[in-house]
């Protein structure tokens, strides 16, 4: 790379000779280039050629920056876009008189990755547009789009889907596995860099068919997990110059079986290597029919099982269940749309009893977040010091209560026709057939027809009309 901008606009404009050009770099032999591309994931490239030694501190000068990048041009007049991304990896070497450059770039949906996010959905009828719409409001350089307009309304918090959470998970993550639950496909635009605003499209390029004969290639099957059948069609060594611009993942051909029948197969690709051979440009293709595509749904990466967040609780319902607000986590509460967390056991039929404003665990017990429970916070501690000495309840279905404060503690039976109440100074029981009342003074025990008193001075014993005392002075019977 030359010093002066005269001579990068040379740079810029020169070919190798397999007309492909590269934005910054000259190379003097281009020995290696192959560019990945496929569904569901980032676009890859490798290149290796020799450069002119003039150019190598330029060039290295460059390479430091962070996340240069890379462009890569073809045709006759140098118009037409194959790649732009970030380079990742570079390599000089010096063999046999010549330098080598060996670069390594990535498409620019790779900045998806860079930020693991928490983040929950749980309004339901939550659109795919509308999960879309926050992604790009974090990723302001990014436009995620559906190839139908109206796929985009599908709901993503459904009743099969009624919470929906991120965890510790990327944006590009997340978007492969919400993605893959429509069973379309993903496709990365590796055609424009971030200042122009990266495209991500769910689904098939809208745009008419291009042709494609077969030179070499054919039907193939393959099984993979959970057993599931893939039908598809693959192609070797097909020479991009015998089709009209088929680079693009998610574009749909029209395949032209072999050359005794007409008969042509409307397909959609799915992946494409890319490479240089004998001078010219080839592509190995693997494409399928829109209705042979059958995806697996993405598993997430971090697993949720045994995990809590705070909440607020904003609304408690009679069948045990309660709406909550996140506190740590982002979320958009809508109050008649939010998900009922069942309120979690404290043994069997009885509930924890959490109050409007308590801040309490909203608890992933399972793979899937609709097993979440609420359960008391075990981590808001200062809080919950700070809260004031209201009663606690437990109301078992058959109406068994207990009640605490800081004032005192009931256990009460059904309809509370017996109970038990502790305060400081004070043990109080009451039953159908007598109560027992205890301080640090007396014992007061008495039934319908008899009673007990005892204190530090006396014991008094009273049954059927007849009572007996007994202090120091003796024994009292009347």
């Amino acid at each position: 790379m030359s010093s002066t901008k005269g001579d990068q606009a040379e740079v810029g404009r020169r070919f190798t000779p397999h007309k492909i050009k590269f934005d910054i770099f000259k190379f003097k032999a281009l020995e290696e280039l192959e560019i990945d591309k496929a569904i569901y994931e980032h676009t890859e490239v490798k290149l290796k050629g020799v450069i002119d030694e003039a150019n190598v501190a330029d060039y290295d000068r460059y390479l430091a920056k962070q996340e240069p990048k890379l462009v890569i041009n073809y045709g006759e007049k140098g118009n037409k876009i194959l790649f732009k991304g970030i380079i990742t990896d570079y390599k000089f070497v010096y063999k046999k008189y010549d330098y080598y450059l060996t670069l390594k770039a990535v498409s620019y949906s790779i900045l998806l990755k860079q930020i693991r996010r928490n983040r929950i959905f749980q309004n339901l009828g939550t659109t795919y547009n509308e999960v879309f719409d926050k992604l790009m409001q974090d990723n302001p350089k990014f436009h995620l789009a559906f190839a139908d307009d109206a796929m985009g309304e599908t709901p993503l918090v459904s009743k099969e889907y009624p919470l929906v959470l991120q965890y510790k998970e990327t944006d590009w993550d997340f978007l492969k596995r919400i993605t893959s639950y429509l069973n379309k496909i993903l496709i990365v635009d590796d055609m424009k860099d971030i200042q122009e605003g990266v495209n991500i499209l769910v689904g098939a390029h809208p745009g008419a068919p291009k042709e494609l004969n077969n030179v070499s290639g054919g039907k193939a099957k393959k099984t993979g997990r959970k057993n599931n059948k893939f039908d598809y069609y693959k192609i070797y060594g097909h020479e991009n110059h015998r089709s009209e611009d088929i680079f693009d993942i998610g574009k749909k051909i029209n395949y032209k079986v072999n050359n005794q029948t007409k008969k042509k197969l409307e397909l959609i690709i799915l992946k494409n290597r890319i490479y240089l051979q004998d001078s010219i440009l080839c592509s190995d293709l693997t494409l399928a029919k829109q209705e042979a595509i059958n995806l697996l749904k993405e598993k997430r990466k971090v697993p949720i099982e045994g995990r809590s967040f705070r909440a607020k609780v904003k609304k408690l319902n009679k069948d045990h269940t309660a709406k909550v607000k996140f506190i740590d986590i982002t979320n958009k509460y809508i109050g008649f749309k939010a998900f009922n967390f069942p309120i979690d056991r404290l043994y069997t039929e009885a509930y924890f009893a959490p109050e409007i404003g308590d801040i309490v665990d909203i608890y992933f017990k399972g793979k899937n977040e609709k097993y979440a429970t609420l359960k008391s916070s075990s981590t808001d501690n200062q809080k919950r010091n700070r809260q004031l000495p209201e009663d606690k309840e437990i109301i078992t279905p058959n109406g068994y209560r207990i009640k605490m404060n800081n004032e005192s503690l009931l256990i009460s039976g059904k309809d509370e026709k017996s109970l038990m109440e502790i305060k400081e100074e004070l043990i109080k029981v009451i039953s159908t057939k007598g109560t027992i009342e205890m301080t640090p003074d007396l014992i007061n025990m008495k039934r319908k027809d008899g009673a007990v008193l005892m204190d530090d001075a006396k014991t008094e014993v009273e049954f059927g009309g007849k009572k007996m005392k007994v202090n120091n002075s003796g024994i009292d019977m009347s």
